[in-house]
């Protein structure tokens, strides 16, 4: 076979490969790494790197106990191939994505092996959800918990009807892999559709209930095993404080009484239709899902899905990302009864879509006219504000000829109708649909906010004061922005607050200051400062301390 035709025949079996490949690569078009989370990730990299230790994680100088370091790991395997680079840290994240993708053709042929049209079907949802693909580009930690999550389901359903020694050995490996990945987060997806096993397997498994649950146990034996591998010499070698923090104290503290992110029982409830946007404004698919019977896979799915979002909403901590790892499994469950249904489509299946379009495009416009109706003054939107982030801050400043494409687009979508046809046979059209809300909202957001963004400029400027041997601090909180973005050898020195800058000031007069601030709330004067970038809503500054001496 040659190598077009192999290509061609590897597409058409999995549809999904260009899309992904299309998805990363508007990503690494349109945005560079971004603060805080990206850019501290890789941090935390470089700094392992600039070390030469690979045990224990450190940002900014001092031991890093947030998360494990799977990701640092292939980060510097990349580096350790192409050489220290922007690029290659950033594909860590997408190629964990793709195994996502593969993994959950892989549940469904597991889970319906009757039904080929869930497999084809699923992995297509699962990119189509914009809020996955997008975070299928950071360089972050979700989609790697995500593919060892993906990992354990296929081990307890392998195990169903081949209770062996290699399932619950994939099992453990997974478990394995998810501790070193984000830690014992895993546990929370895997151990309830394994203790609800009865319910959703039609039959024994093949070596019978208890040869099931001892493999089982040995296998989560084996992954804990294997985070302790890494754990306990790190803990000896990050100090008594770092040791506790990894061994217990950040998973106690996520659990009990959130560091960040607390939010009410209640929170996931009203945002999960707003995370599988557009496929919850989908009535097809609704309509689909009434008519179809449970059958063992569907039981397989709601033994997960229910306990884990009812154990999420009882944790304190709460964060959209944290539900990541479900999504590909509530694709399988939508396929499943796409697949399977003889539910008609509507004549316009995205006259919604098309609406939501038509409506981005002129809500700047329909609100500057109602404030001159009514008498109140223009608007003035700056898409840097602290509010930065909101979609009026983001539409406004684009360019007459994106909002034009997004009215021909919605307007385009809102009037075509077609035959109808069964409900599934919409869902690569749905997907491509799914697929122009990304770009746009990248290509949106992206446009209007990537000086916001984009913080190469300032790590610049504090690389070379660095390697001239200029004093410099960071004035409050510092998640190690500039450290790899600027290639920084030294740690930067922090402080906060009035008293505590100004001291560092008096000693080292020479030196030079940077912090961010919210403008009208500054704690040192932007009007002396030699540079002010914008900053995710805020402003970024750098000033000569020599210049504020003796204080505002």
């Amino acid at each position: 076979m040659t190598p077009s035709r192999y290509l061609a025949t590897l597409i058409n079996q999995r549809p999904y490969l260009p899309l992904w490949l299309g998805t990363v690569l508007v990503a690494l078009w349109l945005r560079p790494l971004t603060p805080l989370d990206e850019t501290r990730a890789v941090t935390v990299a470089w700094e392992m790197w600039q070390r030469q230790d690979f045990l224990v994680p450190y940002l900014n100088g001092h031991p890093y106990s947030h998360k494990p370091p799977l990701l640092q790991w292939g980060i510097q395997l990349s580096w350790l191939l192409f050489g220290v680079n922007d690029w290659t840290p950033r594909l860590i994240a997408p190629l964990f994505a793709l195994g996502n993708l593969l993994l959950t053709e892989r549940l469904a042929q597991r889970l319906w092996p009757e039904q080929h049209g869930v497999a084809r079907l699923a992995p297509l949802l699962l990119l189509g959800i914009p809020l996955w693909a997008f975070w299928a580009t950071l360089t972050l930690y979700d989609l790697l918990i995500g593919f060892f999550v993906l990992g354990g389901w296929l081990g307890l359903l392998t195990a169903k009807t081949e209770c062996n020694w290699r399932c619950w050995l994939f099992t453990g490996l997974s478990v394995g892999g998810a501790l070193l990945a984000k830690g014992p987060v895993i546990l929370v997806f895997l151990l309830p559709p394994a203790m609800l096993a009865p319910w959703w397997m039609e039959q024994r498994p093949a070596a019978g209930w208890g040869q099931f649950y001892l493999g089982l146990f040995i296998a989560v034996i084996l992954g804990i095993a294997l985070g302790l591998a890494w754990a306990i010499p790190a803990a000896a070698a990050g100090g008594e404080q770092y040791g506790k923090l990894i061994l217990w104290g950040q998973f106690a503290g996520r659990v009990a009484h959130s560091f960040a992110h607390n939010r009410p029982w209640w929170w996931y409830v009203p945002m999960l239709p707003l995370l599988l946007f557009p496929w919850t404004a989908w009535p097809a698919l609704w309509r689909s899902a009434a008519r179809t019977a449970l059958d063992s896979g569907l039981r397989f799915g709601l033994s997960v899905v229910v306990p884990v979002l009812v154990i999420f909403s009882l944790i304190s901590g709460k964060q959209v990302h944290y539900l990541l790892p479900l999504f590909p499994l509530l694709a399988l469950l939508a396929a499943r009864v796409l697949a399977a249904s003889s539910v008609v489509g509507c004549q316009r299946p995205f006259w919604g879509v098309g609406l939501l379009l038509i409506l981005a495009g002129l809500s700047y416009e329909w609100l500057q006219l109602s404030h001159a109706l009514t008498g109140y003054p223009e608007l003035d939107v700056n898409p840097h504000d602290e509010d930065g982030g909101s979609l009026l801050t983001l539409l406004a400043p684009l360019p007459l000829a994106w909002k034009l494409v997004m009215l021909a687009v919605g307007a385009g979508l809102l009037a075509w109708k077609r035959p109808q046809t069964p409900a599934q046979s919409a869902a690569g059209l749905a997907v491509l649909c799914a697929g122009l809300i990304f770009v746009l909202a990248h290509v949106a957001y992206y446009y209007t906010s990537y000086s916001a963004w984009d913080i190469a400029p300032m790590a610049q400027r504090l690389s070379r004061l660095q390697k001239a041997g200029v004093p410099l601090v960071h004035e409050g909180e510092y998640h190690g922005d500039f450290q790899f973005i600027g290639r920084l050898t030294q740690p930067l020195d922090t402080t906060r607050g009035p008293a505590a800058i100004q001291q560092w000031i008096a000693a080292h007069p020479d030196g030079y200051v940077v912090g961010r601030f919210v403008p009208g709330k500054a704690l040192l004067p932007p009007e002396k400062a030699e540079v002010i970038d914008d900053y995710r809503g805020r402003k970024l500054a750098l000033w000569k301390a020599s210049s504020l001496l003796g204080g505002k």
